[in-house]
C-alpha cells in the first residue's frame, strides 16, 4: 500500500471538500470558508492526488503553525508596551 492510498482526505476533491466542510462546521458560514480555502490553495483542485495531498498538507500546516504565530505577533503588537513591528 503506497503513500496516500489509505485514509487520504485529499484522495478526491469531493472528500477534501467534505473534510474541510466538517472542520469549518463550527462557523456560521462554512461553505464560504471552504470556497476561500480552495481559492487560497488552488492546487487542491488539481487532478493529481499527490498535488492535492501536498496542498492539503500545506493548508493544515499553515492552520496549525503559521496562524498561531501570526496571532501571537499580532497580539504582541497590539498590547506590548514598546513599539513592535509586524510583518504580515
Amino acid at each position: 500500500m503506497g503513500y496516500g492510498k489509505l485514509l487520504n482526505i485529499a484522495n478526491t476533491e469531493v472528500t477534501l471538500r467534505a473534510a474541510l466542510r466538517l472542520a469549518m462546521n463550527v462557523y456560521d458560514n462554512p461553505d464560504e470558508l471552504v470556497d476561500v480555502l480552495f481559492e487560497k490553495y488552488p492546487a487542491m483542485t488539481s487532478s493529481s492526488t499527490q498535488e492535492r495531498t501536498e496542498a492539503a498538507g500545506q493548508l493544515f500546516t499553515d492552520f496549525l503553525f503559521a496562524s498561531g504565530a501570526y496571532n501571537e505577533a499580532h497580539n504582541h503588537a497590539l498590547y506590548a508596551n514598546t513599539s513592535c513591528l509586524l510583518f504580515p
